[in-house]
């Protein structure tokens, strides 16, 4: 389970998907969809073009250099709420691995009047 902190009505990149082979070549046929949709924002995952960002220790690491397609995940807090909202992610490799990602996401009321101090309560 990942948890992360969003303003209203902001969107943030949470996540991207690219699975890669050691040489950097993608690893085909990879589906990734929302099986649970979030329901105070909405989370999109699309096919874009950016680099991949894997630990220094990674055998993929030299991948990091090389601009790659790879599916990615953006969630877009709703306008004047503030609370929590939850949501779910499959993604399924070409080999059958199964993985289901759970987000929460605490939505923060970031009120101007406040000059820059965020309401963290949900």
């Amino acid at each position: 389970m990942n948890s992360r902190h969003i303003p209203a009505g902001k969107q943030r990149t949470l996540d991207n998907f690219g699975y890669l082979n050691p040489d950097c070549t993608p690893i085909e046929d990879t589906d990734t969809v929302i099986t649970k949709e979030a329901e105070h924002g909405s989370a999109v995952i699309e096919t874009i073009e950016r680099f991949p960002a894997y630990a220094k220790d990674n055998v993929r690491s030299k991948c990091n250099e090389k601009r790659m397609r790879m599916p990615v995940l953006t969630y877009k807090a709703a306008v004047g709420y503030a609370g929590t909202d939850t949501f779910e992610v499959l993604s399924i490799s070409s080999n059958g691995v199964a993985n289901l990602y759970r987000y929460t996401i605490k939505i923060v009321d970031v009120d101007s009047k406040k000059k820059g101090r965020a309401d963290l309560r949900p």
